[in-house]
Formats: C-alpha cells, sequence, structure tokens
C-alpha cells in the first residue's frame, strides 16, 4: 500500500487547522497539526513531512526561527 504524502500544519489559530486538516484529508493527504512551533518540533520527531504550511503568526517560538530549526 503507498504511503499517503504527509503534511504539517502550523499556526495558532485553532478553527484554521481544523478545517485544513479536513480539506487535506479529504484530498487524501496524511495532516499533522500544531499550535505552535515548539509541537511542530516535537512532531518532527515523529515523522517527516512532505510539505509543512506555516503561518507568520506563531506566538510561542518564532516562526521562523522554527522554519530554521525544521531544516
Amino acid at each position: 500500500m503507498k504511503k499517503r504524502p504527509y503534511i504539517m500544519v502550523v499556526g495558532h489559530d485553532q478553527k484554521m487547522l481544523r478545517m485544513l486538516k479536513r480539506i487535506l484529508e479529504q484530498e487524501g493527504y496524511e495532516v499533522g497539526t500544531a499550535a505552535d512551533g515548539k509541537t511542530a518540533l516535537a512532531l518532527l520527531e515523529g515523522r517527516k513531512p512532505d510539505l509543512v504550511i506555516l503561518t507568520i503568526t506563531t506566538p510561542e517560538l518564532g516562526d521562523f526561527e522554527a522554519l530554521d530549526l525544521m531544516r
């Protein structure tokens, strides 16, 4: 069985996270969500995403700092 592409969505707006997760899963993607950069980095320990959608307003860990650490 082919593995579904994995997308990680990071942002503080819970409504947006739920909406994007639902839409992307309907399109056949596996989706992980995180409300902040620290949680996103913890998710990376389990599986590397094929794509990261990162808002630029996450309050905890600076967005661009989180992106640098993800790379």
